[in-house]
């Protein structure tokens, strides 16, 4: 059987440039969360104003250890189906465990699931609206990939 991920990141800028990802499972017990380090130097006014302050730096990793930490946690589910509601994040996720394609060996498999419901992205936004913690850190990954695996065991999976 699938294990259900849901995943969330967010990028610098026009160019895509990641910042943080976060990838958690249906349950909320297994969460990844990660940020780049160095962060991207050319960051929009709002990533500046909005996605920057909300960083844990904590969790700041260079391109190969997030590549290797990402690896990890995804090759460690079964047959994964990772969920998502923005074309970009695949893209990202694929960028970050390729090590921005330096390494393309040992990328673990898993099934892409982009999430184009209104009824789970009107949820997103009834958690948000009923959270208002969480509200004040919308745009950290993790808070966003939480929101989406709420959304979806909600909605779709109740």
């Amino acid at each position: 059987m699938s294990e259900l991920l849901f995943l969330d990141t967010e990028w610098a800028n026009d160019s895509r440039d990641l910042v943080s990802l976060a990838l958690v499972n249906v349950d909320g017990s297994r969460v990844l969360y990660v940020e780049r380090d160095p962060l991207p130097t050319n960051p929009s006014p709002f990533v500046c104003s909005v996605v920057y302050p909300l960083l844990d730096r904590g969790a700041a990793l260079p391109d190969r250890a997030l590549a290797e930490a990402l690896r990890a946690y995804v090759a460690a589910s079964d047959t994964p189906r990772i969920h998502f509601d923005s074309p970009w994040d695949k893209v990202l996720l694929g960028q970050a465990m390729s090590e921005w394609g330096r390494n393309l060996a040992g990328i673990p498999s898993f099934v892409p699931v982009l999430i184009e419901r209104n009824d789970v992205r009107d949820e997103v936004e009834l958690y948000f609206q009923n959270n208002p913690a969480h509200l004040a850190r919308r745009h950290h990954a993790l808070v966003d990939a939480e929101a989406l695996r709420h959304a979806f065991v909600v909605v779709v999976d109740p």
